[in-house]
């Protein structure tokens, strides 16, 4: 090959090859996110229900008792300083544990942080900020509205509801960074298994509370809500127990006992 001839190949090798893949790559990445945009509402909705977000955070809420004024305060204030905490692209779901939240349980709220930053080379920030507030902000609010209105429940199956959370595809092991905050008095009540000692709720043929579901590297904040009249049954034990079953299922865990 000649000088000028091995000079040419080298060029396009060097600079006009890298620059090709990065064009392709860039057109498939902007091309399949033009895709996504051009989907009729419902396939759009089924294409975002299907991916994993990268970094997701449940929030549990036991209203199976009705929480005292102090413990709804906290919890609505919590929630209100939620969206401004997570990070653009961060999942947040909210679920209740409920009567039936053993047999069926689906997120009063689930959410992925718009985010409000803005470019200001290509985007305006009055949109960004009230796109922000509309899909995110308000929606976590209202809920935090009705923490204090829920109905309470003769049972609390909060073991099995736990479960039910673990097993749900966008809190898969998958996603990379995963949280839990539990607000719950974790008086476990269910057909399986109950701290209460003459529980009616538990069925006879019964095995006894079913172990968690793996939670592996799951950080999970135990807002551990001391009830009135429950000293008896939210013992120093009870609350190690519930430390020690989430660790063996593979979590973090980190408790703070409010009243």
């Amino acid at each position: 090959m000649s000088g000028y001839g091995f000079k040419k190949h080298s060029l396009l090798k060097d600079k006009i090859l890298p620059g090709l893949v990065m064009a392709l790559a860039l057109g498939a990445i902007l091309g399949g996110s033009w895709l996504v945009k051009s989907l009729p509402k419902g396939q759009k909705t089924a294409a975002a229900k299907l991916a994993l977000p990268r970094k997701h955070t449940v929030v549990l809420i036991d209203q199976t008792d009705t929480l005292s004024a102090h413990c709804a305060t906290q919890l609505e204030l919590y929630l209100k300083d939620l969206p401004e905490s997570m990070e653009p692209g961060e999942m947040v779901s909210l679920f209740a544990v409920d009567a039936n939240s053993d047999i069926t349980v689906s997120p009063l709220l689930s959410e992925v942080n718009p985010g409000s930053n803005v470019n200001e080379w290509l985007e305006n920030y009055e949109l960004k900020r009230q796109l922000f507030d509309k899909e995110f902000v308000k929606p976590i609010t209202a809920i935090a509205g009705e923490v204090k209105s829920r109905p309470d429940s003769k049972t609390s199956p909060i073991i099995e509801t736990i479960n039910r959370i673990a097993t749900w595809h966008k809190f898969s092991d998958k996603v990379s960074v995963r949280r839990m905050v539990i607000y719950s008095d974790m008086l476990q009540n269910s057909r399986h298994c109950s701290d209460y000692t003459h529980s009616k709720a538990v069925h006879p043929a019964s095995l006894g509370c079913p172990d968690l579901e793996p939670l592996w590297g799951v950080d999970v904040d135990l807002r551990y809500i001391l009830r009135r009249g429950k000293s008896h049954l939210q013992t120093d034990a009870h609350r190690e127990n519930w430390i020690r079953r989430l660790r063996s299922a593979g979590a973090k865990v980190e408790l703070t006992p409010i009243l």
